[in-house]
């Protein structure tokens, strides 16, 4: 289980006083939880020209389809006095398997 940051870039190389700031981190995970196992009910009748009729449930699993990303949280600071502060805008995880990539922007005032 790893969380990796890949990246960091700024959106501008200097910024001047009151500059919005936008950083974007990209970064992997590998931490996971097992998709659970889906149980479900199956309800089977049967009849004839009697009439009669005789219903039965029996149940099965399917089997989770793998695993899912773990969710995150990203937070920044920084070493301005006062350290400044960042606002998450957004915070993706995607991919259809393990190691899952990641992308958040945020926003600070400079």
């Amino acid at each position: 289980m790893a969380l990796s940051i890949t990246s960091i870039n700024f959106d501008k190389a200097v910024y001047n006083s009151g500059d919005t700031i936008t950083a974007t981190v990209v970064y992997t995970s590998t931490d996971s939880a097992a998709a659970p196992d889906l149980s479900s009910v199956l309800t089977v009748t049967v009849s004839d020209a009697a009439p009669s009729t005789v219903s039965q449930d029996a149940t099965f699993a399917v089997a989770g389809s793998g695993a899912t990303p773990l969710p995150t949280t990203v937070s920044a600071s920084d070493s301005r006095t006062p350290s400044g502060m960042w606002t998450v805008v957004s915070n993706d995880l995607s991919g259809t398997a393990s190691p899952w990539t990641g992308s958040a922007t945020l926003t600070s005032i400079a």
